[in-house]
């Protein structure tokens, strides 16, 4: 699934007063479609001078608006200002980098080694923060945290996994496709019972955009998407 979330969303109650949300829509990786940034900021931008009745009214409308735009249902919710989205520990599932050099910045998955796994039962997680890619369109910078669950025969040999995710560097992609070659090149080479890729980018003009992919088929509700809303250090 793709999780978005757009910080600087308003519209008018129906006395006139601005009312602001977070709101976060999800939607399937298999949708036939997907929705580009700009084109969101400038839909939701619509809505800041626009008068509604409440919440409810609001959800309805971006709902049915996206999931016609992508061709699959898409769940939105708005949070208020009490939300608080809860904080991922990852301290100890990064890799030590101190002896990691590194001299690649174009993809290259052959980068990626493995070696036996002694708990092969047991579900691993490695995470970093050095994931850059660049948007294809505008050459900006997008930035991300990367996150990796999986249990396999093989573990990721922790370095390799930091060299290829630096071979990013100069790799031009939306984030919905560098999470899917991320995915698809570690389901290579570890041919895992089971794995989560989940790539939480950083905002840019209000939106965060974080795409997850998963091994096995689930059906996309509320509670899954909670599972993966984590907010990391760097959002």
């Amino acid at each position: 699934m793709d999780i978005w979330h757009a910080y600087e969303f308003s519209y008018l109650n129906s006395k006139g007063l601005p009312v602001c949300r977070i709101l976060r829509f999800a939607y399937s990786a298999q949708s036939p479609c997907i929705v580009e940034s700009k084109s969101v900021k400038l839909y939701l931008f619509g809505f800041s001078m626009e008068q509604f009745e409440n919440d409810t009214i609001v959800q309805d409308i971006i709902r049915k608006d996206l999931s016609a735009a992508v061709g699959s249902d898409v769940l939105v919710t708005l949070f208020d200002e009490t939300h608080r989205f809860e904080m991922a520990d990852i301290s100890d599932k990064m890799p030590d980098l101190h002896n990691c050099a590194i001299d690649r910045y174009d993809l290259d998955p052959t980068l990626l080694q493995t070696e036996p796994n002694s708990a092969p039962n047991k579900t691993r997680t490695i995470v970093t923060d050095l994931l850059k890619t660049n948007c294809p369109i505008t050459g900006q910078p997008d930035w991300a945290t990367v996150r990796v669950d999986y249990e396999s025969g093989s573990t990721i040999v922790p370095e390799s996994f930091i060299r290829y995710i630096v071979s990013f560097r100069n790799h031009a992609d939306y984030h919905e496709n560098c999470t899917e070659q991320i995915y698809a090149d570690l389901c290579r080479i570890l041919a895992p019972q089971s794995m989560t890729v989940q790539c939480h980018y950083t905002r840019r003009g209000g939106i965060d955009i974080n795409p997850v992919r998963y091994l096995n088929k689930l059906d996309i509700t509320e509670d899954l998407i909670g599972e993966f809303d984590l907010k990391y250090s760097r959002q």
